[in-house]
């Protein structure tokens, strides 16, 4: 300690730390704001504007302190969108412009932010801040980014406008995104039955609740991914029983077809109506004659398990408990 310290209100203290602990403590604005624009220290300088309420001050001290630190502490205390909206816009500072944009909440600058920006995960940021559904809709419809487009299209509540994205976008992260929070089952099925993109189907297929559609799709979609996606909506068990002797008879995807046959054959209930089509199948049944292969029937109900299913001695889960 330097002894004129014992001189000296604790503001003006040699000691930083004594500095920053009189910030933490004042209630004045007029030192407040003394120590946040000159204070040698850095940390005091950031103690005192975390203090500060004066928003001219704040704007001031986060463009023109030498500190990261001190420039992040003042834009974390702004609530004046003008100048929040100046800084998210021009600071040199990532970090900043991050934080004034977090703390955005004018509809019209975010959306010119959400526009205009050259930073692209600005963008998005400022996107995510939009409720107004006029400019979610524009930004839906307009962007050039679609990652932007995306976060626009994911608080959309216009069921039109999404079904348009669903059909329509380039990029199929956005449609995808619209066939989520899609509710019309009409739109729903034509983009499980027509998108170029495979992912865009699967992910229409799993909000499918038409039957019908659904085992259409299961027998004839020319991804397996798809068509697999398709099976575990169905419920219908001699569908599923049509669809796995569909897949015994396509060629050129052993993987594909073995697969669906996976799937269909886990919900279909009775096994031993697949055992049959085993045992008086021709040569295509190879597929599922490889997956029956794993199934035990239980020891007690003799109802087919897989292995794995199966208790140390030989019951199903339903059979575990019993003597």
């Amino acid at each position: 300690m330097v002894f004129l310290d014992l001189f000296r209100p604790k503001w003006r203290n040699s000691d930083w730390r004594v500095r920053a602990g009189a910030a933490r403590m004042s209630t004045d604005p007029v030192l407040l704001a003394k120590l946040a624009r000159t204070d040698s220290s850095e940390s005091v300088r950031e103690t005192a504007t975390r203090k500060l309420t004066d928003q001219a001050l704040l704007a001031d001290i986060a463009r023109t302190d030498s500190s990261p630190f001190v420039k992040l502490a003042a834009a974390k205390e702004l609530t004046d969108q003008s100048f929040l909206a100046e800084i998210a816009r021009t600071h040199e500072d990532f970090a900043v412009r991050g934080v004034a944009v977090e703390r955005l909440t004018d509809q019209i600058l975010l959306a010119e932010i959400a526009r205009t920006e050259s930073d692209g995960i600005l963008r998005r940021a400022a996107a995510k801040k939009l409720t107004d559904q006029a400019f979610l809709a524009e930004i839906a419809r307009t962007h050039e980014d679609w990652g932007v487009r995306e976060v626009a299209v994911e608080k959309l509540t216009d069921q039109a406008l999404l079904a348009e994205i669903a059909k329509a976008d380039q990029s199929h992260y956005v449609r995808t995104t619209a066939v989520k929070i899609l509710s019309d089952q009409c739109v729903i099925a034509e983009v499980a039955r027509h998108d170029h993109a495979e992912s865009v189907r699967e992910c229409a297929v799993e909000r499918l609740s038409d039957q019908s559609v659904v085992a259409e799709i299961a027998k004839t979609d020319a991804s397996y991914c798809v068509r697999a996606a398709a099976v575990r909506r169905l419920t219908d068990q001699a569908v599923l029983i049509e669809v796995i002797k569909n897949e015994m008879v396509k060629t050129g995807d052993d993987y594909g077809v073995h697969h669906v046959c996976q799937v269909a054959v886990e919900r279909v209930r009775d096994k031993t109506i697949l055992k049959e089509i085993v045992r008086t199948g021709k040569s295509e049944a190879t597929a599922l004659h490889r997956i029956m292969e794993s199934y035990v029937p239980c020891a007690l109900c003799r109802e087919l398990i897989t292995e794995d299913m199966a208790d140390s001695k030989g019951r199903c889960g339903a059979c575990s408990g019993a003597s």
